[in-house]
This record gives C-alpha cells, structure tokens and sequence, in this order.
C-alpha cells in the first residue's frame, strides 16, 4: 500500500486520550465522577507512545534518500521542542513564585533545566528528574528518546523485525524482573528508585510500545487488510466491539491484584499503569481502517481540531492545575461550574497555544531547514510572525499570572 490516507478519526482520539489525562491529574481537585477511581486513565500515555509508532512508520517508510534522516529529526524537533520550551518558561515563573530554592540550587538545580530544555530528562529514570519543571513532559523526553532510534528500526525491520521485538521484550522483561527481585516500591511519594522510575519513566521498557505501534502500521499497509470489506452496520459493530474491549481492559488493569499475585509486584503495576498496549494497537488498526458511523463522527472538524490541539492540552493542564491548587477548596465548592471552567480555560489555552506557537513555529522551523537545503522559501515570514508574536504573548501572559498571584 502506496498511498497515504488522511486518517482524521485518529486525529480525534488523541483528545480523548489527552483528557484521560487529564481527567486523572485535575482528580484529585474536582473528581472525575468516579471514573478515574475504577480506571486507571493514565494509560493514555500508552495510547500515545503507540500511536506514535504508528503515525510515523506510515508517514516515514524509509530514509534511502540523502538527507531523509537528518530532515526527519528536524521535523520531529520542530513537532515538540518549542511548545515544550515557552510551557517550560511558564512552568519555570510558577515554580520561582512557589519552589525556588528546591529547583535552582546549586549545580544540581541547573542539570535538571539542561535536562528539560533537551527534553532528556526521562532517560534518568528517578522521580525527581523525570518529573522535574513540567512534570508532564517526561512522555515527550520519551520520545525524543524513541525518534532517535526510529531510523534505526525502520532500516532494519524487513528482515530483523523479530530481533527487533525480541531486544525491547527482554529489556521489558529485565526491568520488570529486577523490579521483582529489588522489591522496588510501587508509591508515587517515594523519592528513590522506585517502579514509578523503573517501568513507567523509563524509555527503556516504554520502547515497547512504541515498536508496537510501528507493527500495527506494517500490518495496516498490508494490502490484504483493505481487502476486508463490511458494510456501515458492520463497522459499527466493530467499531463498538473494539471500544468495549478497550474499556473492559482498562477497568481490568484497575484491579491487577491477581496478576501481581501471580507474576509479581512489578508485574501487576506494569499492567496497571501500561500493559494495555495491545488494546490501543487494535483500536488505532480499527479505527485507521473504519469506515463506520463512529469513525465518521471522529473525523468532523470539531472533533479533528481538538485532537489537533491535543498535545498543547496535554503541556499545559498541569500548569492550569498548579494554579488553582493552593485554591482547591474554595473552587470545590462550585462543583460542576467550577469544573467546567477548568475545562473551558484549558481548551482555550490549548488553542491558542496550538495556534500561536506549535504549528507556526513547527512550520517556519522546517520552512527554514528546507530553505537552507533547497529553494523552497514559501510561507517562510508568515509562519515566523505569528510564532513569534504568540510566544511572546503567552510568555507576557504568564508573567503577568505570577505577579498576580502574589497579591
């Protein structure tokens, strides 16, 4: 399979995937009604480290043109790097406003903003690094991690795919071992090397899911998978199929009692916190291939946007959730409305972040290697303008934020 096909209902599901997240991290403030109780909605991340995969083994199917790799982890900088940058600078007013003294001192405080600002700081798999600055933005030091190695893999899966799987399994495999045999603590709070550290931080065992998802996207150019045909009421159905094994697979990885009883502490927490890599890997070959009413829906404009400005969604809730914080229990007590507005001030900011700094900086970064390396100067200062204003206004924004908290 040659051609490329838009695929716009996947677009959507990464909103979905970023409220998950959020649902979870804004919980503990407004509740969730229940629902990050009975699952455990941080497996979203997983959704994304799959998808990821995926989206880039469609779009990116071998690099045998000079210069294809070097392009590629340009565009890849351009896709993450300055939105991650100006919410790191927010972050970095909030915390000099809340924290200073614990994150700027001495050498040690300055390794951890190097670390941030090149987006390595998940490759040393300690709370205390990983979560350092934006906390969220250890899922993208991941993939930086994994964009590193994408050539790699992509240059070597026709014939050693299974070799391929076979190293990220028994790196798997090795640090849920070790996190058996440490007796590694499965707290959130504990600042040492932990299972939070080990197996979810840790770009070494989420590779994995990565990897999967560039399987799932070797399988969906299969020609023969598009040979499959059903009609509308037949994709519905497997639309809703997928969907419920999805949701019975998240309330399972809720309660992974048994399977840590059987395999093991590690074993279970893995399962809690990413084991249903399998489930996202259906529901993106499902929902790439679909031609159903559901797959229809996720790919109208409103809902192609929000996936759109999803991955601002997912910078900057934290920052919205270190602000409202200290006023947590004065905001509780306007129940619904509060958290609505919550919701509204997070998809407002998320626009404008999309719109003012990642997609025109993403554009005039690769605008301007292109003009570097061929003759192509099209949109080259219509992309620089409103990058450029956007980041400034936001950073103006948020300065202006932290003077005002402190009255």
């Amino acid at each position: 399979m040659n051609v490329k096909h838009r695929l716009d209902a996947l677009t959507a599901l990464r909103f979905f995937a970023a409220a998950m997240i959020v649902l979870t991290h804004a919980h503990p403030i407004f509740g969730s009604f229940g629902i990050a109780d009975a699952a455990p909605l941080g497996q979203g991340v997983s959704f994304f480290f799959v998808l990821s995969g995926f989206i880039l083994a469609y779009n990116y199917r071998d690099f045998s043109r000079d210069g294809s790799i070097s392009r590629f982890l340009v565009a890849r900088f351009a896709r993450v790097w300055p939105l991650h940058l100006v919410t790191c600078v927010i972050w970095i007013g909030l915390i000099f406003h809340f924290d200073r003294e614990t994150y700027f001192t001495g050498e040690v405080g300055m390794i951890r903003l190097i670390s941030n600002l090149t987006l390595t700081q998940s490759w040393i798999p300690l709370k205390v690094w990983s979560l350092s600055f934006n906390g969220v933005a250890w899922s993208i030091s991941n993939e930086m991690f994994f964009y590193l190695l994408f050539p790699l893999f992509i240059g070597m899966w026709s014939k050693h795919w299974a070799k391929l799987f076979f190293v990220a399994t028994a790196a798997l495999v090795a640090f849920l071992w070790a996190g058996n045999a440490l007796q590694l603590k499965t707290s959130d709070y504990y600042e040492g090397v932990s299972l939070l550290g080990t197996v979810y931080f840790n770009p070494l065992v989420r590779v994995f899911e990565f990897m999967f998802g560039i399987f799932i996207a070797k399988v969906f150019m299969t020609p023969a998978i598009h040979d499959f045909k059903a009609s509308r009421f037949g994709w519905l159905y497997i639309e809703l199929m997928t969907l419920g094994l999805v949701v019975a697979a998240m309330l399972l990885a809720g309660n992974p009692g048994r399977i840590a009883d059987t395999f093991g502490t590690s074993v279970g927490y893995y399962y809690q916190r990413e084991g249903i890599w399998l489930f996202w890997g259906l529901l993106i070959l499902v929902f790439a291939l679909s031609k159903g009413p559901i797959a229809a829906l996720l790919s109208t404009k409103p809902l192609v946007f929000l996936g759109e400005i999803s991955f601002s969604l997912y910078l900057v809730h934290a920052i919205l959730i270190t602000l409202i914080e200290p006023h947590a229990e004065a905001i509780k007590q306007y129940g619904l409305t509060g958290y609505g507005l919550f919701w509204i001030v997070a998809l407002v900011s998320s626009a404008l972040l999309y719109k003012g700094v990642e997609d025109p900086c993403r554009h005039f970064i690769m605008n301007v290697w292109d003009r570097r390396h061929s003759s192509v100067r099209e949109n080259f200062l219509a992309s620089y303008k409103p990058a450029a204003i956007g980041s400034a206004a936001l950073i103006v924004l948020a300065v202006a934020v932290v003077h005002l908290n402190r009255f």
